[in-house]
């Protein structure tokens, strides 16, 4: 006897909230197709046993999905504790005394975000200036994958020849294709009929310089420096022309601090040294003009104290803008935190830690606990204390508890800078730490 198909009615899927919030975080995770999925999912654990039509089951609402296939899911769509706690709530698999703690945040977590609605806006009306705000949306959230799609798919809106140029050269960029990158940005440039593209122009090859330049920092650090340098020349330039554009503005605090942050560590590891001029062109005139006096501790004080102040001016820009102005949802989070952090690197120590304590307060997060300890070592350096130490080495178990993962990894990263001294100073702690489960 033939089984009767599966109902996929709406008043028979008793789990299409969660269904959806899992379909959701599936492409927000860059698995645009299930089959993707499945074999992330099989990477993860090689037994797991799914397969499309059940996990368009699952995704729909009718199935609920075996608790270690649920766990192995919450793996790779990195999950929080909060949303798998109500994920397992709402398929009625824990007490319902924990409802206090969950019940809202699957609810949040569904609503549409600014992204979302900047992909509704331009698919109900698409114009060159949707189509900008989602490309740029979309590059500051790390969505690779949807806005080369993105730029694939999308119409043109003016000069055809023109916007195919600098499609071509953002398609390179995104690919990884960095000399043919940067001669398609050229030509773009050369040939911009207005102002307003000439700026465009500008602002995507500033980022894509950005983002070459932190591809290399770890191996090659001068390099990665002059990537960042040559980037903030052309967001200057952006921001003279429109000097309240958060984005680019956003794009310019982050170059800051890494220039800032590079110079600090190469000189601290005996590594900074006068560039070739050829080879270096932006860090040999940055070199001359902040060691024209000399290279000394004052200044290269003045030098990493411009940079990380001129970041830190543009945080606050982007914050005191974006009721109007607003960024999407993970590049605000970023500028909300290191305007904090960088307060510490300007050594305003107390501003730095009433900014973080209170974005803590407000919502917990693993990255501001490494802030916060990383902020306990500059305190440290600046004037020893013991209890400075102990300090930092409570924030971060306290951040191992919420992502172990992402933190040994970055344990790891900063042994040789931001951690440096503790690593120096309690070798078995951070030991311990570093390889904590």
């Amino acid at each position: 006897m033939a089984k009767s198909p599966v109902s996929t009615d709406v008043n028979e899927r008793p789990f299409k909230a969660s269904g959806a919030f899992l379909r959701k975080k599936r492409k927000a995770a860059g698995y645009k197709t299930q089959k993707a999925y499945i074999q992330a999912l099989k990477k993860q654990a090689p037994g797991i046993s799914c397969s499309e039509p059940y996990i368009s089951l699952i995704e729909k609402g009718v199935k609920i999905p075996a608790l270690k296939l649920f766990n192995v899911m919450a793996e790779v769509l990195a999950l929080t504790s909060t949303e798998k706690g109500e994920l397992l709530l709402s398929y009625k698999r824990v007490p319902r005394d924990f409802e206090f703690a969950v019940r809202d945040n699957l609810k949040a977590a569904a609503r549409p975000t600014h992204t979302d609605q900047l992909r509704e806006t331009y698919e109900q009306s698409p114009s060159q200036e949707s189509y900008r705000e989602l490309l740029t949306a979309l590059v500051l959230q790390q969505r690779t994958e949807e806005a080369l799609q993105l730029l694939k798919e999308a119409p043109t809106f003016e000069d055809e020849v023109q916007e195919l140029q600098l499609r071509t050269a953002q398609i390179a960029s995104l690919s990884g294709n960095r000399e043919f990158a940067e001669s398609a940005f050229a030509l773009a440039l050369q040939e911009a009929a207005s102002e307003t593209l000439r700026i465009d122009i500008l602002r995507y090859l500033g980022i894509h310089f950005f983002q070459q330049g932190l591809l290399v920092q770890e191996p090659q650090p001068v390099v990665a420096l002059e990537c960042y340098l040559e980037a903030l020349s052309h967001f200057e330039v952006c921001l003279t022309a429109r000097p309240l554009d958060t984005y680019i503005l956003d794009e310019s605090a982050r170059c800051c601090y890494n220039v800032a942050d590079v110079i600090f560590h190469l000189a601290r590891q005996q590594q900074l040294k006068k560039p070739a001029k050829s080879r270096f062109p932006h860090w040999w005139a940055c070199y001359q003009q902040a060691f024209a006096g000399g290279k000394n501790a004052e200044t290269l004080q003045a030098c990493v104290h411009g940079y990380f102040e001129q970041s830190r001016a543009h945080y606050a820009q982007v914050l005191s803008l974006a009721d109007q102005h607003p960024l999407p949802e993970k590049a605000m989070q970023e500028a909300i935190f290191f305007y904090g952090y960088v307060q510490g690197k300007l050594g305003n120590f107390q501003e730095a830690r009433i900014f973080l304590h209170s974005v803590m307060a407000l919502k917990p997060n693993w990255l501001i606990l490494f802030m916060k300890a990383g902020l306990s070592m500059m305190e440290y350096e600046q004037a020893p204390d013991e209890a400075l130490l102990d300090q930092a080495l409570h924030y971060l178990k306290q951040a191992a508890e919420q992502n172990g993962a992402a933190l040994r990894q970055l344990i790891q990263d900063e042994q040789l800078r931001e951690l440096a001294m503790l690593w120096q100073q309690r070798p078995q702690e951070m030991e311990t730490l570093s390889h904590a489960r």
